[in-house]
C-alpha cells in the first residue's frame, strides 16, 4: 500500500485500512454531525442518519472507516468515541460506536478500495464480507443472543438460564441431540439423524397447539439413520421438539 512521508512522522498510510463488518441492520446507530456557532458558542448536533434505512444498511454490511473521528469533550455533544465509515455498497457516510454490538472489526491490512462481497456467500472471493473464524481455549461471554443458522456442535455440557429455540441440530458428545421438525403428510415426519439407536430414548413434546393436535410417538426406528415422529391425528401439521438421550 502506498505511503505517505512526513519530515515529523515518517511514513503514513495514504489510506485508512480498518473495516467493520456490521452483524446486525445498523440504521439505528449511524449518524451525521454538524456543528454551529451559537451566542459564541459551538453547538453540535448528532442525529440518526435520515437516509439509512433496514434495507441498505443490512447484516453483513463492510464498512470503511474514512480517518474522521469524534472525540468526548473535544467535539460538542459528542459522548463516546465515534468513527466515520462509507459503505461502497450503498454509498453511505456517517458516524458509527465502532465498539457497539453491532459491529465486528474486519483485517486491519486490508486496503479500503478492494471489492466487498456484499452478501457474504459462496467461497473463495465471493465469501469475503463473512467475519474471522474464533477459536479459543477460553470463555465466550455473551450479554445479547447467539444466532446460529446452521448446527452447533457442544463438547461437554450446556446449561442455558434463558429460552432455546433451535432451527437446526445441536449435538452434544455427552449423550444428548435435540432438534425441531414439522409433521407432515399424515401426521408424520421422518427425522434423519445418526445419533439415533435401538437404545435411545427420545422425547416429544409440541412448540404448540391447535385444533389438529393429536398424541406423539416414535414409529420406527432406523439405528444411525432415522426415526418416525407419528401423531394420531393424520391431520396434525404441528412443530414438534424432539430429544434423544444415548
Amino acid at each position: 500500500m502506498a505511503h505517505i512521508t512526513t519530515v515529523s512522522h515518517g511514513n503514513l498510510p495514504s489510506v485508512p485500512r480498518r473495516s467493520y463488518l456490521s452483524t446486525e441492520p445498523f440504521n439505528t446507530v449511524i449518524y451525521s454531525y454538524s456543528t454551529a456557532l451559537v451566542n459564541n458558542v459551538y453547538v453540535g448536533t448528532l442525529s440518526v442518519l435520515s437516509t439509512a434505512t433496514p434495507t441498505n444498511c443490512p447484516a453483513g454490511r463492510i464498512l470503511h472507516e474514512t480517518g474522521k473521528k469524534l472525540f468526548p469533550g473535544a467535539n460538542p455533544n459528542v459522548s463516546d468515541y465515534l468513527v466515520s465509515v462509507y459503505d461502497p455498497v450503498s454509498m453511505l457516510t456517517g458516524f458509527i460506536n465502532p465498539n457497539q454490538p453491532f459491529f465486528s472489526l474486519m483485517n486491519t491490512d486490508r486496503a479500503n478500495f478492494l471489492l466487498d462481497g456484499p452478501n457474504g456467500t459462496g467461497t473463495g472471493l465471493s465469501a469475503s464480507a463473512r467475519a474471522n473464524a474464533l477459536y479459543t481455549r477460553g470463555d465466550v461471554l455473551a450479554g445479547g443472543r447467539m444466532d446460529l443458522s446452521g448446527n452447533a456442535l457442544i463438547y461437554g455440557n450446556m446449561s442455558t438460564l434463558g429460552s432455546l429455540s433451535v432451527g437446526g441440530t445441536v449435538n452434544l458428545n455427552s449423550g444428548l441431540v435435540v432438534g425441531n421438525n414439522k409433521l407432515g403428510t399424515g401426521g408424520a415426519v421422518t427425522v434423519a439423524t445418526t445419533a439415533v439407536t435401538a437404545n435411545s430414548k427420545i422425547y416429544l413434546t409440541f412448540t404448540g397447539f391447535d385444533g389438529t393436535t393429536g398424541f406423539l410417538r416414535v414409529s420406527t426406528i432406523t439405528s444411525g439413520a432415522s426415526f418416525v415422529i407419528q401423531s394420531s391425528n393424520g391431520a396434525d401439521r404441528g412443530d414438534v421438539n424432539w430429544l434423544i438421550i444415548n
